[in-house]
């Protein structure tokens, strides 16, 4: 670990742009390693016991066609994403490559006149399977009937979904939900630790309710085809239950996003992860206001802010201490050797990977040193839709 906390194995030469490719680009700018993202799939391999069977990633964190190229080029299929571009960008994606059968759950749930736009987006690629989540009986009932309907439940997260014990309630939604009916969604976001057995136990009465209801559930007759749980913050736990990968007429599968690109806090809360950070913001001095202070271009604007401080981490320069930005000024302290210049260039890590991504409107593919294209970040932010009467 250096002084920041980052691994050793972050470090090195191979984020740098060569010389030349670094004084063209402007900052700020999104970089992707697509050599990172492989490596991140192949850990992910590794801890899944070797298959992806059990892995729907969360797509919310690429956003871009060029890396969701990878993850089908690693043999992926089943997928997660919330928003109606992001569905949008990923079959549009797998369709330029000759790839129909996607099996995406939008995990989010939406109403009118979304519900509508879903059900269109099921017709124009009606070899895809497209599921939504919902939490509420009558809102099950007007899900498309193109579109398979996830029960959203409640672990203790309070942000959507409906208590494991409101039983009453969840079978009312499954039939509801009819023959759409495509199993049980449970996020799990606020069980954070970073010990793996601290975790696990945080993690587990939430897991055993669901056996539970699962086991209920078949005793009325209903399927249950697949349970849905586990973010990056939890997804080893949910691996590590054994239960889960004995359920009868059932597979559990885990949905994290950001092990993709990874990020400072996932690398905080998981740090058994041997991941490596696949999308940093690169960014110059642009001002040298005191002693031992510098001014950088990537604000607010640039980097996400909403998971704490510091909002990022300079690969390479441990002396560089980030303070809080505004929109276009990152302000930090020099804690030690010389101030660098104006215009000498940081490599950062954002602490929350997601949301930067979302900020940005093109990213660079970087590979081996060099900018090898810019691409966009197709399924940023949120697409409107005012259909003619």
């Amino acid at each position: 670990m250096d002084e920041q906390g980052l691994p050793a194995a972050w470090q090195g030469e191979q984020v740098l742009l060569v010389d030349q490719d670094a004084a063209r680009l402007r900052s700020p700018a999104l970089l992707l390693y697509p050599e990172h993202v492989r490596h991140n799939l192949k850990e992910l391999r590794t801890l899944l016991g070797g298959s992806f069977e059990r892995l729907r990633p969360h797509i919310k964190t690429c956003k871009t066609p060029r890396i969701l190229q990878i993850l089908l080029e690693a043999g992926l299929r089943r997928f997660k994403c919330a928003t109606v571009r992001e569905a949008r960008v990923l079959l549009a994606t797998a369709k330029a490559q000759g790839i129909e059968d996607i099996d995406l759950l939008i995990a989010y749930p939406h109403v009118q006149p979304a519900l509508h736009e879903l059900g269109k987006l099921a017709d124009t690629h009606p070899q895809a399977r497209l599921a939504v989540l919902s939490d509420d009986p009558g809102h099950a009932a007007q899900v498309d009937l193109r579109l398979a309907v996830y029960l959203d439940l409640d672990l203790g997260m309070g942000r959507t979904g409906i208590a494991v014990a409101q039983r009453e309630r969840i079978r009312a939604i499954a039939r509801a939900a009819g023959e759409r009916f495509a199993g049980l969604h449970a996020y799990e976001g606020h069980v954070i630790d970073p010990v793996p057995e601290q975790r696990l136990a945080k993690a587990r009465p939430g897991y055993e309710q669901l056996l539970a209801l699962h086991q209920e559930l078949l005793g009325v007759g209903l399927s249950v085809p697949e349970i849905v749980t586990s973010g990056t913050p939890a997804f080893l736990a949910a691996l590590s239950f054994a239960p889960f990968r004995e359920l009868d007429g059932c597979v559990h599968r885990v949905s994290p996003g950001t092990v993709v690109f990874h990020d400072l806090r996932s690398q905080e809360q998981v740090p058994e992860l041997r991941l490596k950070p696949a999308a940093l913001v690169f960014s110059r001095v642009i001002s040298r206001p005191g002693a031992m202070r510098v001014t950088l271009d990537a604000g607010s604007k640039s980097l996400a802010v909403d998971a704490g401080h510091p909002c990022c981490a300079a690969l390479g320069a441990p002396e560089l201490a980030p303070e809080i930005p505004s929109e276009e000024h990152l302000p930090a302290r020099i804690l030690s050797g010389a101030i660098p210049d104006l215009g000498d260039s940081f490599y950062l890590v954002p602490r929350h990977v997601c949301p930067t991504v979302n900020l940005a409107e093109n990213a660079v593919i970087v590979e081996a040193g060099r900018v090898r294209e810019i691409v966009p970040v197709a399924a940023r932010a949120h697409e409107l839709s005012w259909p003619q009467q």
